[in-house]
C-alpha cells in the first residue's frame, strides 16, 4: 500500500445559503490517479481551490502528511497568447528561481518541437493543456491537481492526454487528481473515484 500524501476530512463549504461542499472526506495515495466527478456546479472547482488554498472550508480539515509541492490547473489554461512555450516555461523558471530543465518539461509533455518557439495564440486546445502541464511541473510536484482537462478536446486530444497522465504518473511517480463530470473520459486512467 502507498503513502497517503493527502487526507480530506469531513469538508463542507457553503455560498450564502447554498451548501456547495458537504461532508467530503477521502486519501489520495502516492502515485495514485484519482478522479473527482460530479455534474456541472456540484462543487469540484470549489474542492479543488480549497486544497490550494484560494479558498477557505467552511468546517473539516486537510492534512497533508508531508511537505509536498502542487501543481494545477484550475479551469482553463491562463497563457499569455504573444509568448512562445518555451518563453512561458522560461518566464515561469527565472519568476520561481527554478533550475528545472526547460526542454526535459517539453519532451516529457510531449508537446511538438516545432511548436515550442510559435506564438501560444496559435496553439490547439490540446497544445495549450500540454503547455499548461508543462508549467504545472516545473517545480517537480508530487500532486498535480487538474480541473476538467478534458473540456473542448477532440478525440484524438482527449486519447493524447490519457497517454500523458499515465506516462508521468508512471516515468515520475506523479500524483493526480482530476475533476470531470463525464465519468467515461476518467474510467480509462483513474485508480479510483
Amino acid at each position: 500500500m502507498n503513502r497517503v500524501i493527502l487526507s480530506l476530512k469531513n469538508i463542507d463549504k457553503t455560498y450564502g445559503k447554498e451548501q456547495v461542499l458537504h461532508n467530503i472526506s477521502f486519501d489520495i495515495e502516492q502515485g495514485e490517479i484519482c478522479g473527482l466527478i460530479g455534474e456541472n456546479g456540484a462543487g469540484k472547482t470549489t474542492l479543488m481551490r480549497i486544497l490550494l488554498g484560494l479558498i477557505q472550508s467552511d468546517k473539516g480539515e486537510i492534512k497533508s502528511v508531508s511537505q509536498h509541492k502542487i501543481g494545477s490547473i484550475i479551469e482553463s489554461p491562463a497563457l499569455y497568447p504573444n509568448l512562445t512555450g518555451h518563453q512561458h516555461l522560461q518566464y515561469y523558471k527565472t519568476r520561481f528561481g527554478l533550475k528545472t530543465d526547460i526542454t526535459k518539461m517539453l519532451e516529457l509533455v510531449r508537446l511538438p518541437k516545432p511548436s515550442w518557439d510559435r506564438k501560444v495564440k496559435n496553439y490547439s486546445l490540446g497544445m495549450k493543456q500540454r503547455l499548461s502541464i508543462a508549467i504545472a511541473l516545473l517545480d517537480n510536484p508530487e500532486l498535480i491537481i487538474l480541473d476538467e482537462p478534458v473540456n473542448g478536446l477532440d478525440p484524438q486530444g482527449i486519447s493524447d492526454l490519457r497517454k500523458m497522465i499515465l506516462n508521468l504518473r508512471d516515468q515520475l511517480g506523479v500524483t493526480f487528481l482530476i475533476s470531470s463530470h463525464i465519468l467515461s473520459e476518467l474510467e480509462f486512467i483513474t485508480d479510483k473515484y
